[in-house]
């Protein structure tokens, strides 16, 4: 074989060679785009059918769903106050957190919901909380504290505390308008807009409710906007995004809500967006275990706390309840403690004590008695 043969054998075999790489680079990249494309239809899509009516009439069962609430940064008068807050109360930990304060702040959610059982993470801001039947429950630390409203003052400051994390529930499953009481609509088939009961604050109590309006815009067969109204005159406007592959295109991905001011000429202050990242529905209920916080969590927490009749308790491993006591009792116990260990060790001192009080308690009103009783005689 001549050396131009050769040549011309070794150019043909790089030919081959060359084109395999690329036929198989070419169906590695669209398996490839197969499987991611299959891997977010799964994430956010199954068979349960939902629109934007269905899920504010009827939510469904949350098995996972996965959400950013984004909050505006504060106003320039609104961080100098939490400026002055933190060098008055000598917080190095709220001042480092100013920049990120001032650049606005973006909380991860994590949330499984059945009917009004849940359970919610924030990494960043709280952590586990939740609730089951009556019982809300919020672990801190590794302390997991449990409160029954239909034993516990609704004003008691734990539930306050709870409100809190009730806000993401609420912002997501109602789509954005937080103050709607879910399960309250009242909307006509075919109508663009409808009426719901609403509370001011999110407080357990449900004393401070009142009416709720809504007024849809719709563009393609979906709400694009919806401007609402309580029974404070407060008004919000949310505005809706679209993304085909999600829910065919019948659920918002992402919404942002401000607040319109009741002064025709005055601002419209943001309030929040949300987006989510991944949402998936089922048909059937979640396992009562899965949204208990004892089975759920129980390697998260090492004490669990249960408020019963405004009073916290500890449970211990074992099952035995004992009040918590507040810092001034425990310093009190402790003292009362102290005194009883230096009378068992030294009994006659204790003795010698004793008889000292009664002397000083009794002496001074024994002198002034007798001084009056000499003045009589005279």
């Amino acid at each position: 074989m001549t050396f131009h043969s050769e040549m011309k054998m070794l150019e043909n075999m790089r030919v081959i060679r060359l084109g395999a790489l690329v036929f198989f680079g070419v169906l590695s990249l669209l398996f490839l785009g197969v499987i991611v494309r299959g891997a977010d239809v799964e994430e956010t899509s199954n068979s349960v059918p939902v629109t934007f009516e269905s899920f504010l009439r009827n939510p469904p069962v949350i098995d996972v769903a996965e959400f950013e609430i984004i909050n505006p940064p504060p106003s320039s008068e609104q961080l100098a106050a939490i400026k002055q807050l933190a060098e008055n109360e000598k917080s190095p930990a709220i001042l480092s957190a100013l920049p990120q304060l001032a650049s606005g702040q973006t909380n991860p959610c994590w949330l499984r919901l059945d009917k009004t059982n849940y359970i919610l993470n924030r990494p960043t801001a709280g952590g586990y909380s939740g609730k089951v039947g009556s019982v809300e429950w919020e672990l801190v630390g590794n302390w997991l504290k449990l409160v029954d409203r239909k034993i516990n003052d609704p004003d008691q400051e734990w539930l306050a505390e709870r409100a809190n994390s009730m806000w993401p529930v609420r912002r997501f499953l109602n789509l954005g308008m937080e103050h709607m009481i879910p399960n309250t609509l009242i909307w006509t088939n075919g109508a663009d807009n409808f009426i719901a009961e609403c509370d001011q604050a999110l407080d357990g109590s449900n004393t401070n409710r009142g009416k709720f309006e809504v007024q849809l815009h719709y563009v393609k067969g979906v709400p694009l906007t919806a401007t609402t109204k309580d029974v404070w005159g407060t008004e919000t406007e949310i505005t809706y995004k679209y993304d085909s592959t999600f829910f065919g295109g019948q659920l918002p991905v992402e919404f942002n809500v401000v607040k319109i001011s009741q002064d025709i000429h005055g601002p419209v202050s943001k309030l929040f967006s949300l987006r989510i990242k991944k949402l998936q529905l089922s048909e059937n209920p979640i396992d009562a275990s899965a949204l208990n916080p004892t089975v759920s969590l129980k390697e998260k927490y090492k004490i669990l706390i249960v408020l019963s009749n405004n009073v916290a308790y500890g449970v211990t491993r074992l099952g035995k309840m004992q009040p918590v006591i507040s810092p001034e009792e425990a310093n009190q116990r402790s003292a009362q403690a102290q005194a009883k260990r230096l009378e068992q060790r030294f009994p006659f001192g204790a003795l010698i004590l004793r008889a000292l009080l009664v002397i000083i308690v009794l002496v001074p009103p024994l002198l002034l008695f007798g001084k009056v009783f000499r003045k009589g005689n005279k």
